[in-house]
């Protein structure tokens, strides 16, 4: 009996778990990278798994597909990100256009720059404050965004094997094509949101701007001269 209350907390532990969407991201990228893994090195998808195609798995197969997960998402996933974190961040979106429309708000580098000027300690406090406060802002949203665009990676991955002939039953396109036109509508809007959540958070990076009204009015003045 204990036993099997122990199993029924566990079940309703992942139930809970399903509701935190950080959680349900990672764990579409473990079973998606178990698609591509299995596709190109047994020639077997999960769904080919599902209809009874069983792959020839051993031990020394499962430790290096543990090894390959952890050095995808631990290393290759942060240096991808980190570069099309750059391509974001100076890319022509912005920055005055941000500036443009929070008009007594000033970026953070421009507070401390006139804090070194001044050689004022009241307002290199102003910018520590701020600067942390922003940071603690983005760190939650940053990670959400990370998770979104290393989900969307997996997918297009997952999505090219498709190309190949032992994937065919790949889980992205095969899950696309048994949908309807409503469904099809619906994973687009899904991902084209999913791309809007990552251009506002990776260029919220370039974009740190702090309350200042009369440096925000210094600032205008010399942009309209």
């Amino acid at each position: 009996m204990s036993n099997e209350s122990s199993k029924l907390s566990q079940v309703i532990n992942i139930l809970e778990k399903s509701w935190e969407m950080p959680w349900v991201i990672r764990l579409l990228c473990l079973g998606l990278f178990t698609d591509i893994i299995l596709i190109s090195s047994k020639s077997v998808g999960i769904l080919d798994w599902a209809q009874g195609t069983e792959p020839d798995l051993n031990i020394g197969w499962i430790i290096f597909a543990l090894l390959s997960f952890c050095a995808t998402v631990g290393l290759l996933m942060p240096i991808i990100l980190f570069v099309l974190k750059a391509l974001v961040i100076y890319l022509p979106i912005s920055r005055e256009h941000a500036f443009s429309d929070q008009t007594n708000y000033v970026p953070l580098l421009m507070v401390k720059d006139e804090a070194l000027k001044k050689e004022s300690p009241f307002l290199l406090e102003y910018h520590d404050q701020g600067e942390q406060k922003l940071l603690s802002a983005n760190r939650e949203r940053q990670t959400f965004a990370d998770l979104i665009a290393c989900l969307l990676l997996f997918c297009a991955v997952d999505n090219w094997l498709s190309l190949l002939p032992t994937g065919k039953n790949a889980l992205v396109p095969s899950l696309w094509n048994a949908s309807n036109v409503f469904l099809q509508c619906v994973w687009t809007f899904i991902i084209i949101t999913g791309l809007g959540i990552i251009l506002y958070a990776w260029n919220e990076l370039s974009s740190k701007q702090i309350y200042h009204p009369p440096l925000a009015a210094k600032a205008n003045k010399n942009k309209t001269l």
